[in-house]
């Protein structure tokens, strides 16, 4: 779990609140990302895969992506934040695939995690949508953090074992994310074939080594160029790639777009996604 809490990229997608007048309801979809649904006030019940949940204040359910789901209110008065979210390690493993994890949980009332989805709460009564829209990816990464967080801790979320070999593996790696690795090193630290290390990473993380290594390369890479301190070179030295034109190149196959393209970017849109995604008040998707 402290690999999955240091490595996981946190993508949001979509986020909403509902308050609706009436009833609430929702009609039956299904989603292609990750939903976390937090229940503030009143009562709803969540179906999915036909089988119902009935949530109150503080219930938090996970939908997974593909799921059929509907959704309609006991009483009115219901209020609800709804977060979509991608929770991937470098190599682009989903993390809560690793995970067995309860459908809902009910959350503390003082704990970190209720606070945090108070406060992301809390943003959709800014008085515009661009301050919400900065604000909510930030917020969204904290709930996701801290909820695995304390359902580890808390025993109810238990974690897929790991292979020793490829535990250690991926800490040489996270090591060296400022460096180039090589086959051979991977070899020379494992004592075990290539081909071996391949197939034993794909099982585990759907990547091999060196895959997920550059992965791990290329989004410090981001991040170095979110904080606009380093030339675009000089993020390409920091991460260990000594060719600036082959540094753009590997950047723009994993994220679409140039180094400097990026950067630009960063200045229009969220944080956490490459494209500028919609925070209203009442999305389509909840």
């Amino acid at each position: 779990m402290d690999f999955v809490l240091g490595q996981a990229q946190i993508h949001t997608n979509v986020c909403s609140r509902q308050r609706p007048a009436g009833l609430y309801r929702l009609d039956p979809r299904t989603v292609p990302d990750y939903n976390l649904l937090y229940i503030t006030r009143g009562r709803v019940v969540w179906v999915i895969n036909h089988q119902p949940w009935e949530l109150g204040p503080r219930d938090l359910i996970l939908v997974r992506p593909g799921e059929p789901h509907h959704a309609y209110a006991l009483n009115p008065g219901i209020d609800l934040t709804s977060i979509h979210v991608e929770v991937r390690l470098p190599g682009g493993r989903d993390v809560f695939d690793l995970l067995t994890w309860p459908r809902v949980v009910h959350v503390p009332a003082h704990g970190r995690l209720a606070g945090y989805w108070r406060s992301a709460t809390r943003e959709f009564d800014r008085p515009t949508h661009p301050a919400v829209q900065r604000m909510m990816p930030a917020w969204a990464r904290l709930v996701v953090l801290e909820l695995l967080a304390w359902a580890a801790e808390s025993g109810i979320l238990a974690c897929q074992a790991m292979d020793p070999l490829v535990a250690h593996l991926l800490q040489e790696l996270a090591r060296r994310r400022g460096t180039g690795v090589h086959q051979k090193d991977l070899v020379r630290w494992s004592g075990y074939s290539g081909p071996y290390l391949n197939r034993l990473f794909r099982r585990a993380i759907g990547a091999t080594p060196l895959q997920y290594h550059m992965r791990m390369r290329l989004e410090h890479a981001a991040e170095l160029l979110a904080q606009d301190q380093l030339s675009v070179a000089g993020v390409g030295r920091a991460v260990g790639f000594k060719d600036p034109y082959y540094f753009s190149r590997a950047f723009r196959q994993h994220f679409h777009q140039s180094p400097s393209e990026y950067r630009r970017s960063l200045g229009a849109i969220s944080p956490s996604s490459s494209s500028a995604p919609p925070f209203p008040e009442a999305a389509t998707r909840s």
